[in-house]
């Protein structure tokens, strides 16, 4: 685990279960800089992917097939944005139907 630059397995035993998790580090393609994978969902890694070149909120919505574009964007778009794993295309405006997202060039 150590070698691969994944953290130590998590060894619990509760109500007779005994139960190992290990953890693995995830990482984006063309990135040095590692994200925890306990840090990042698998729709969150999904939208990051998706994001590599400029995409609208309505088309990433579009993508993952959800209709409402503002759940969509509430619920797992801005959390990304907060966090500085998706850039704002024009900060200035950031309520703009034009407002595109691009995965960060350094992901921390």
């Amino acid at each position: 685990m150590r070698e691969a630059g994944n953290p130590d397995p998590v060894f619990d035993s509760s109500r007779g279960l005994f139960t190992v998790t290990l953890h693995k580090r995830a990482f984006l393609d063309d990135h040095q800089e590692f994200i925890p994978s306990e840090d990042i969902s698998t729709i969150e890694h999904s939208i990051l992917e998706f994001c590599k070149v400029p995409r609208t909120r309505a088309r990433i919505a579009a993508h993952f097939s959800c209709k409402s574009v503002s759940y969509f964007y509430t619920k797992h778009v801005l959390p990304l944005v907060e966090r500085n794993l998706l850039v704002m295309g024009n900060p200035d405006h950031p309520k703009s139907t034009n407002q595109t997202y691009t995965t960060a060039s350094l992901v921390r």
